[in-house]
């Protein structure tokens, strides 16, 4: 595989992270503390280019979103930072990717709790 860059900017739990040449953003919903993880099916879906994830994490904890091919191969990191407990919406730009079936999952491992899921999503040129 190759290696990842980051570059994180901003305050807080919002910003903007750059991966290689596409740009991701992350902003928290409310400061409202979630009773249950969840990762939301993205929209819309199937997409082109942008399409928006949103998940929801019960206390602070090392968050990874990462999107695989079909093959199981992860292709890009949405998210890989410390973020505290909250509902959270992503933004993934997959211009870069070509038309096809792909899978995006939340990593969570907090003091507490760890939580993974998988979804799938579809994209069209």
């Amino acid at each position: 595989g190759h290696e990842s860059s980051f570059l994180f900017a901003g305050t807080g739990s919002s910003g903007v992270f750059r991966n290689g040449e596409k740009i991701v953003s992350i902003h928290q919903n409310g400061n409202t503390t979630p009773d249950n993880f969840i990762l939301k099916q993205n929209y819309p879906n199937p997409f082109n280019p942008v399409t928006t994830i949103d998940f929801s994490i019960v206390e602070t904890g090392l968050v990874e979103l990462d999107v695989f091919d079909i093959y199981g191969r992860k292709i890009s990191s949405i998210v890989n930072n410390t973020l505290n407990s909250g509902s959270y919406s992503a933004s993934f730009d997959a211009s870069a990717l070509s038309s096809g079936t792909y899978f995006y999952s939340l990593n969570f491992v907090g003091k507490n709790n760890s939580f993974t899921e998988t979804k799938k999503m579809v994209v069209v040129k």
